[in-house]
């Protein structure tokens, strides 16, 4: 499976006010940069919920990799990865959880490194009039 999320910067520096990393994430081909903040979870927080994302995602068809959320009492702002496996290919969508969305789909439940997966939405593939960002790598049972 070619994904992989890390943080690359050694020290936390501030962005956008607060204490944050910068990272990567892979999936396949692509590569794009990440903004990992420290307001709400910490460091280990993510690189956990990254592994056991990437582990979970080979025994069930949904997961999902987190890659930036702040304090939802300040700002309700998640920006995260979705994956769906789906006849051995895993479809990876980015997607944000802002404001209103984050009021919608998880409300007044915490979002944690073990509940974000209770709220995954189901996959919205690209269609006629409908652009989805979305990337796809082969998924080989091992």
């Amino acid at each position: 499976m070619d994904i992989k999320i890390k943080i690359t910067s050694k020290r936390p520096r501030k962005i956008h006010n607060v204490k944050a990393y910068e990272g990567f994430i892979h999936i396949g081909d692509f590569s794009e940069s990440i903004y990992v903040p420290l307001d709400y979870w910490s460091r280990a927080d993510y690189e956990r919920q990254w592994k056991e994302g990437l582990e979970r995602i080979k025994i069930h068809d949904t997961s999902c990799l987190v890659a930036t959320i702040h304090d939802p009492k300040i700002r309700k702002f998640v920006d995260w990865w979705e994956l769906y496996k789906i006849n051995n290919v895993i479809y990876v969508q980015n997607g944000w959880l802002i404001e209103h969305l984050y009021d919608e789909i998880v409300g007044d439940n915490q979002f944690t490194p073990d509940t974000c997966y209770n709220f995954i939405t189901p996959r919205v593939a690209a269609s006629e009039g409908h652009t989805v960002s979305e990337w796809s790598v082969p998924f080989k049972p091992e």
